[in-house]
C-alpha cells in the first residue's frame, strides 16, 4: 500500500516537469543592424483565436531575451517561453541605419518603399526613435505598436516572413519561428522527487530486514 501512495504521488507531480517551451527562430539577413529587439506575442489558444485580449490565454507581447545581433546573425536563435504558449507571433526590429528601420513582417505583405505608411499609423521615425532610446517608455511604445499590428507579423507556426528595409523598400532577410515543448522541471521538483523515492527505498529496507 505504500508502494503505490509514493508512485502515485510520483504519477500526480510528473506534469509539474513540463513547464516550459521553446521558441526557435531561424534567421537570414543581408545587412547589418543596430538597436534590435525581438518582440513576440504567446497564446494559449489557436492562431485563429490569439490576440492580446483573448480572456485567459497568456498574451504576453514581451521582449525575447534573445536579441537579433547586429552583422553576422545567429541562423536558430531560442527563447524559454510558457509551456502553454501554443501559438502567436513575433517580429525583429531594428535599424539599417538612424533612420531605416529594418522589421520582420508575415507572408504576403509586399516590402516596397510605401508599405510602412500604408500599414502603420505609427511613423518610421517614431519607431526609430523608440530603438535608438530605449527608455523605459520608448520600450512601451514599441510593446504597444506591436500589439497594434501583430496580425502584420510572422505567426508561430514556421511558416515565416520576410525582414523589410522601408526606406529602400527591398527585402534583406527572413524569420521563422516554431514552437516545441520543453522538459525544464519546475523549482523544487527535483527535491520532491528525491523525497518520495527515498522513501520508497526506506520502506522497501525495512520490508527486507522484517523477512530476515
Amino acid at each position: 500500500m505504500q508502494n503505490k501512495i509514493v508512485l502515485t504521488l510520483l504519477a500526480a507531480i510528473m506534469p509539474a516537469v513540463l513547464s516550459a517551451g521553446t521558441l526557435t527562430l531561424s534567421v537570414t539577413t543581408g545587412i547589418p543592424s543596430a538597436d534590435d529587439y525581438l518582440i513576440y506575442m504567446g497564446c494559449t489558444v489557436s492562431i485563429a483565436s490569439c490576440t492580446p485580449a483573448t480572456p485567459g490565454d497568456s498574451a504576453n507581447v514581451a521582449f525575447l531575451a534573445a536579441a537579433l545581433p547586429a552583422g553576422t546573425v545567429n541562423p536558430n536563435p531560442t527563447a524559454t517561453i510558457p509551456n502553454s504558449v501554443i501559438s502567436g507571433y513575433v517580429t525583429a526590429i531594428g535599424l539599417a541605419t538612424p533612420t531605416d528601420v529594418v522589421i520582420a513582417l508575415g507572408n504576403g505583405i509586399a516590402i516596397t518603399s510605401n508599405t510602412w505608411a500604408s500599414l502603420f499609423t505609427t511613423s518610421e521615425s517614431q519607431i526609430a526613435a523608440d530603438l535608438i532610446g530605449g527608455s523605459t517608455a520608448q520600450k512601451a511604445d514599441l510593446l504597444s505598436f506591436f500589439e497594434q499590428n501583430y496580425t502584420d507579423f510572422i505567426p508561430l507556426n514556421g511558416t515565416g516572413g520576410n525582414i523589410g528595409e522601408f526606406s529602400n523598400g527591398v527585402v534583406v532577410g527572413t524569420l521563422g519561428a516554431t514552437v516545441s515543448a520543453s522538459t525544464v522541471p519546475e523549482p523544487g521538483t527535483f527535491a520532491l522527487t528525491g523525497s518520495l523515492l527515498g522513501g520508497l527505498a526506506l520502506v522497501r529496507r525495512r520490508r527486507l530486514n522484517r523477512s530476515r
